[in-house]
């Protein structure tokens, strides 16, 4: 199923062919994860999928006013990334994290060029 349908402000930069072995219902809930609090932030969201050297990288970036809290306080369970935002239950990231380490992979959260979050996915490809 394409998930890009859910999401009227996202648009998807690039998209490769190579093959990954994961658990792709457990990606697909991590990145509709990432997507869902971009969307509660962001006018626009870009999603990339790039290979660089032996890893596969997602990339999630958007618009909005980005966060002050560490890597560390943002997979933190309960922790919620704006103290404005009453909705969710502060999980979400810490969930995205469990399921991405379950499939061998990495979540790191950046500065977006576009002035918001940039969460990134990356995978080894074996």
């Amino acid at each position: 199923s394409n998930i890009a349908q859910n999401y009227d402000k996202l648009e998807i930069l690039v998209n490769h062919e190579s093959k990954i072995f994961i658990r792709k219902n457990q990606i697909t809930r991590a990145i509709m994860n990432i997507l869902d609090n971009a969307n509660k932030f962001a006018e626009n969201i870009y999603l990339s999928s790039t290979i660089q050297s032996d890893n596969w990288l997602i990339s999630v970036e958007d618009d909005g006013p980005g966060t002050n809290l560490t890597e560390e306080q943002l997979v933190r369970p309960f922790v919620k990334g704006s103290e404005q935002l009453n909705q969710g239950t502060g999980l979400g990231l810490s969930i995205v994290q469990k399921l991405i380490k379950l499939n061998n992979g990495e979540l790191r959260f950046g500065k977006s060029n576009y002035g918001g979050l940039k969460v990134t996915i990356s995978f080894e490809i074996q």
